[in-house]
């Protein structure tokens, strides 16, 4: 049996596709999409890989985000020391564009269950971005309130399938467009059905009175919310 050293950790990334190959990117009769299979195949095999979820933003197609459970950091350090990866990288140059964007951060604790609920076809993303020097007692206050936050404005409808939350491991994490950034993000993935069922919810009144819950928590200097249509993996 495998010993496992460390803390399970969710690794976020996208890659921007080039223009026109977002239907590429998921179809694997095509260069794309064999690329990105091959892709995914590698890193669920890779030793720690647990799961690979991975799919286009529904707001911005040629982002394809990969979220992957990784039994600890190192081991996804590891992996991107292989060959193999190098050998991904070779096969995903041709169909992504790298000036247009990408992006790899840590998650903890794991933020992956929302992908594993059945019947849920998009899971949001939203990121609360801090300032890098955030305190622990601030930290504690952000987990305070956002729980309230769930637990008042979204768990009453009964329309979010379920929930994970958690921090950045890296506290320098640098916001797409804007270079030179540096932020400590909270992380939260909710499912949902569909994107019509998230923007009900948003639509309620138990939601409008308490969204400042979530617009209010100290410290918080930018937000951003996404959905993702993923398709799951295991090892």
């Amino acid at each position: 049996m495998r010993k496992i050293i460390g803390n399970p950790t969710t690794e976020l990334a996208y890659i921007t596709v080039k223009e026109g190959l977002e239907r590429d990117a998921l179809d694997k009769s095509t260069p794309a999409g064999q690329a990105f299979a091959y892709m995914v195949d590698m890193v669920v095999k890779a030793p720690g890989a647990r799961r690979v979820h991975w799919g286009p933003s529904v707001e911005n197609p040629r982002q394809i985000w990969i979220l992957v459970a990784w039994d600890n950091i190192q081991d996804h350090l590891n992996y991107r020391e292989t060959e193999t990866l190098a050998e991904v990288t070779r096969r995903l140059s041709p169909h992504v564009d790298i000036p247009a964007g990408y992006q790899i951060c840590h998650v903890n604790p794991p933020v992956t269950h929302p992908f594993n609920i059945s019947g849920c076809r998009v899971v949001e993303i939203l990121s609360l971005c801090f300032p890098s020097d955030l305190e622990a007692a601030t930290k504690k206050v952000v987990e305070k309130n956002f729980d309230l936050f769930i637990e008042k404005a979204i768990t009453p409808a009964g329309l979010c399938r379920g929930h994970s939350q958690g921090w950045t491991v890296e506290t320098n994490v640098e916001l797409q467009g804007e270079p030179g950034s540096s932020f400590y993000i909270y992380v939260a993935t909710l499912a949902w059905e569909t994107v019509e069922q998230h923007q009900e919810n948003r639509e309620l009144d138990v939601f409008k009175k308490n969204v400042q819950l979530l617009r209010n928590l100290p410290g918080l200097t930018r937000l951003n919310s996404f959905h993702v249509q993923a398709r799951s993996v295991y090892s």
